[in-house]
């Protein structure tokens, strides 16, 4: 199969198994499992070792790991369909090796059985050859595969409902009639076929829609009859084979022609034919009667309910009319002992009436004596309602009054909160103007210092003395030369040189090493060419450098892209290797943006071949060239809205100046504290280190990142109020090469490893030849380059050397745990080892010395002691990884997103300072 057409394939199998769920699984599939572990049984009695090559959902596999018989082991070459194998396997507490892997490739033959289902099925004839070939490169004895088989008419009704409805991901898929050609041409002995999953047929039978529910069974029945043969019957076609003669017999069920053991003679079939017609008429026949007298019962039911239900409702009136009449006769009594009880009421009342008469009168006569004394009453109110007119006058007029007042105070009140006010202000805005002019004087003081330094440099660089001595240095002879000047050379300007300049040969010459800008290599001065002396042989052509920069940023212009990233850093792009700054430039180049690189020379590398650019939106330029013409870079004025960002991760000197140009070009700059450079320095690295250039940087750039908390705090400390973001390492899973195969490694009970630079400052090869020494049966390898270890080591340490960076995955399949040992300090403690990232992207649990930070990081084990260093390997090793735990870790931490988060730093940045500048402008003016 081509190689696009396989990662065609590939890719169609991780889209199907994409977050696919563990479905429970469906009662013919359990009745099926149990036919195929009965397969299986037969061949292998006393169990074995057998692997499904191309798992999918691994429901055989688990079927057979539940039987305790034999030991599974699951390939595919898709990480969706392992990664389902893995979740059903976990949910089932069961155990199994996964293996990721190409199936056409060879193999070695490990396995009793290897075997697969819905594989062959989906590949033409030659590239099933293929399969069975790698199939049977990993087979002692058996080899099976089962597929569609291409007689069973329902699946094919099953599958055409199943592409109609839009539910056929699957592709291409051939249902087989026989594959003992197949077998024969792939070298392998065919011992067989055998249809089997009747079940799962009935399951295609049942989930056809359009069917109805009596249409179903009537079709189950006819199907379950013997008069059809099991090669019509059964969903797949079983076929064996074996790479070597069976030690025992081939069991029956194996048969070279199966369908001839179904056949019938033709007179048998049409008494079956008749019989089954017969049968089914009769059965039609009598559900009819029964649906008769189904519905004459539920009629004659109905119709006994209805009379039932008027009996009791008459019992219900009679009932009612009963307690009706008892009623009306006590009311009939209660009324007879009324009326005569109203009779002698009657004759009372009228007596009364006669008397109140008597009354009425009486009262008339003291009404009229009463209406004089009325009038009096009604002519003192009138007089009381227009005092209270008069009064009401009074209040409104005072309430009037009262208003007026209450505006006149608080006209008062304003006026004077508007002085004070005023007063404040005056005294606030001459505090400012006092601030911004004393700002204002230490910039220009600074501007000018900038401008005197810049100017006596320039005079050191031009002057004879200092191209004399830049070419003694380069000399062989540098040695004997440098004793006959020196005594002629003032004694200021010989400290200037010899604190710029170091012979070859010297203790710090030979203490710096190829890693760059922590080796604390002293950098070899370059000539004022923009090369180094002695390197023109072997130095491309500067002019050719300084025409490539043009064309890049032309090239950047017309691309279209939305951000331009400036990277200076202490080493260069390397495609092989991992440094922070290479795995971000991959990251962004990958997802369209453009970067520029300008790093720093260091001694060694003066005579090497400038890495040419492996990509157009890609270039690089060493620091001592572009430092001479950064004047283009800095004129240049892109049309559209490109922003571009310039990221400082490396404090050198050159980059004092460099930072302020950029700025007033338009720049958005950070400073991104990828190390502890003191400490560095301290530890005699980095011998270039100055504190006032960083905390020069971090003053001055647009925003500052860190890698770990502890340097952003060291960080405040030189800038109060500073703001730092935490911006860590990182890790790209797709920069290892997962298809490299394992490396031979012998194994231990515990297996370590480590990868990663060398050096004694930081690296304790103590403590890893102690645990070595106290566990003989455990297994180290190292990884790396840089400084030697100062004794022998164990035998059980075995140093590897430089491995390129796609290739460790080959080296990390045989380890049990990755380690970081650091030595205590506070150089490790300002450390985000990029390798931590990468452990647990492969797969292994982590063990470290005391990095405090790295606490919270899933997966990760911190030691404080030796003691505990070595019990921690031992428990991370044996309990592995909480997989959906450390996969979210790994996903949140991709490089793409540390470099975009760089980007985004220095936008956000930029904006405050401006944002900041208008509120001062706005209050001084």
């Amino acid at each position: 199969m081509p190689v696009d057409a396989l990662e065609a394939e590939r890719r169609k199998w991780e889209e199907i198994y994409a977050n696919l769920p563990v479905k429970p699984e469906s009662e013919a599939l359990r009745r099926f499992e149990a036919e195929f572990v009965a397969l299986v049984k037969e061949l292998l009695p006393d169990g074995g070792r057998v692997l499904e090559a191309g798992c999918g959902g691994a429901t055989l596999s688990a079927a057979l790991a539940r039987t305790g018989l034999y030991e599974t082991h699951l390939m595919d070459f898709s990480q969706g369909a392992l990664g389902l194998a893995r979740r059903r396997f976990e949910q089932a507490k069961l155990e199994a090796q996964f293996v990721l892997g190409d199936l056409f490739e060879p193999g070695r033959p490990e396995y009793d059985l290897v075997f697969n289902a819905g594989v062959l099925e989906h590949y033409d004839p030659a590239e099933q050859v293929r399969l069975l070939r790698g199939m049977g490169s990993r087979s002692r004895q058996y080899v099976m595969v089962l597929v569609p088989n291409r007689q069973c008419y329902w699946y094919w009704l099953w599958r055409l409902w199943q592409a109609g409805s839009g539910n056929w991901p699957y592709g291409k898929e051939v249902p087989a009639l026989g594959l003992e050609e197949v077998f024969k041409e792939a070298g392998l002995n065919f011992l067989g076929q055998a249809f089997v999953a009747e079940s799962w047929t009935e399951d295609f039978i049942l989930s056809l829609p359009e069917l109805g529910e009596n249409l179903k069974k009537q079709i189950l029945e006819v199907h379950r009859q013997p008069l059809l043969p099991g090669a019509h019957k059964a969903y797949l076609l079983a076929a064996l084979g074996s790479t070597t003669e069976p030690v025992r017999g081939t069991p029956a069920v194996w048969l070279r022609d199966p369908g001839a053991a179904h056949e019938l003679d033709g007179r048998w079939a049409s008494a079956l034919a008749d019989s089954l017609a017969q049968q089914l008429q009769l059965q039609r026949e009598l559900v009819q009667q029964q649906k008769q007298w189904q519905e004459k019962s539920t009629r004659t039911e109905n119709l006994l309910e209805n009379l039932q239900t008027a009996l009791r409702r008459k019992d219900a009136l009679l009932s009612r009319l009963r307690l009706r009449y008892r009623e009306k006769a006590r009311q009939a009594a209660q009324l007879a002992g009324l009326c005569e009880g109203h009779e002698s009421l009657v004759r009372q009342l009228s007596l009364e009436l006669e008397q109140r008469a008597h009354e009425v009168g009486a009262l008339r006569e003291k009404l009229n004596s009463s209406e004089l004394v009325q009038a009096e009453l009604r002519e003192q109110t009138e007089k009381l309602r227009r005092e209270l007119a008069e009064v009401q006058q009074k209040v409104g007029a005072l309430e009037q009054t009262l208003q007026a007042r209450d505006r006149e105070l608080s006209v008062l009140r304003s006026e004077a909160t508007a002085t004070r006010i005023s007063h404040q202000n005056e005294a606030e805005l001459a505090s400012l103007r006092q601030a911004r002019q004393e700002l204002e004087r230490k910039l220009r003081f600074a501007n000018e210092r900038i401008r005197e330094l810049s100017a006596q440099l320039q005079q050191v660089w031009d002057s004879p003395t200092w191209q004399l001595l830049n070419r003694l240095h380069n000399s062989r002879y540098i040695g004997g030369a440098w004793r006959a000047f020196k005594a002629v050379i003032p004694v200021g300007l010989k400290e200037k040189i010899k604190s710029l300049i170091r012979p070859r040969g010297s203790k710090s010459a030979r203490s710096v090493q190829a890693k760059g800008a922590r080796t604390g290599q002293s950098a070899g001065p370059a000539r004022r060419d923009g090369s180094a002396a002695g390197d023109d042989e072997t130095w491309p052509s500067k002019a050719a450098l300084i025409e490539g920069l043009q064309e890049y940023l032309q090239r950047i212009e017309t691309c279209g892209a939305q951000n331009l990233v400036l990277f200076v850093a202490g080493v260069k792009f390397v495609e092989s290797e991992g440094q922070r700054v290479t795995q971000i430039i991959r990251e962004l180049l990958g997802h369209g943006t453009p970067t520029l690189l300008t790093y720093f020379r260091w001694q060694n590398e003066y005579h090497q071949a400038a890495p040419r650019p492996h990509d157009p939106q890609f270039f690089q330029i060493p620091m001592d060239i572009f430092e001479r013409h950064r004047q283009r870079l800095l004129d240049w004025k892109p049309d559209g809205g490109l922003v571009r960002t310039a990221v400082f991760e490396f404090p050198h000197p050159l980059a004092f100046q460099l930072v302020n140009e950029l700025n007033l070009a338009g720049w958005n700059t950070v400073y991104d504290i990828i190390d502890d450079w003191e400490e560095f320095h301290a530890a005699g690295k980095a011998v270039w280190y100055e504190p006032a250039v960083e905390q020069y940087l971090c003053a001055n750039c647009h925003a500052v990142t860190a890698i770990v908390p502890l340097l952003a705090e060291k960080a405040r400390t030189w800038v109060p109020g500073l703001e730092v973001e935490i911006v860590p390492n990182g890790v790209s899973p797709d920069s290892f090469n997962m298809k490299e195969p394992r490396r031979p490694l012998a194994r231990g009970e515990v297996t370590v490893g480590y990868f990663g630079y060398l050096a004694r400052a930081w690296f304790d090869w103590e403590l890893v030849a102690g645990v070595a020494q106290r566990r003989p049966a455990w297994r180290f390898y190292i990884i790396g380059y840089g400084e030697p270890p100062g004794a022998k080591l164990p035998d059980n340490v075995q140093l590897l050397g430089k491995v390129p960076h796609h290739q460790l995955y080959g080296y990390a399949q045989n380890w049990d745990v990755g380690i970081v040992p650091f030595r205590p300090g506070a150089l490790s403690h300002g450390a985000d080892p990029i390798k931590v990232y990468e452990y647990l992207a492969l797969g292994l649990p982590v063990v470290t010395t005391d990095i405090p930070h790295l606490r919270s990081y899933p997966g990760v084990h911190v030691a404080t002691s030796a003691a505990e260093f070595e019990s921690l390997l031992e428990k991370a090793a044996r309990a592995g990884l909480d997989r959906p735990a450390v996969e979210e870790f790994v996903r949140k931490s991709t490089w793409l997103q540390r470099g975009l988060a760089l980007i985004e730093a220095g936008r956000r940045g930029r904006q405050n300072r401006r944002l900041s500048q208008a509120l001062l402008a706005g209050v001084a003016g």
